[in-house]
């Protein structure tokens, strides 16, 4: 009995200490052009973006520097999205943030506007 619970503690603690990075997972996507997201002006490169309560972070991968943006998360898509999809829409000479659907799941970020 003694031999076989010992295992399972292990495996246990093992899972407690790994679970919070599954929690926060990390999405990494590239800008093709500088492009703004609610009030943020991004430069084109490669970011990670974060789900967090009431919006998301943007951290840039060339710099580390972190974008903070008010956005709505959407869970409900009919079916998991095969890639992630950065939409935007032209308005005047920049190039706005419309929504990110995330691949692998069924979640959209939705970008408020100014």
């Amino acid at each position: 009995m003694r031999r076989t619970a010992l295992p399972v503690l292990l495996a246990a603690i093992l899972f407690l200490m790994i679970q919070p990075a599954w929690a926060d997972r990390g999405y990494r996507l590239t800008l093709a052009a500088a492009s703004t997201a609610g009030s943020v002006e991004l430069q084109r490169g490669d970011y990670t973006l974060h789900l967090h309560d009431g919006g998301v972070v943007l951290t840039s991968v060339d710099n580390g520097r972190e974008y903070p943006l008010e956005a709505k998360v959407d869970n409900n898509a009919e079916r998991k999205f095969t890639s992630t999809a950065i939409h935007t829409e032209r308005v005047g000479e920049a190039r706005v943030i419309q929504q990110i659907r995330l691949a692998g799941t069924r979640t959209t970020v939705v970008f408020a506007q100014k």
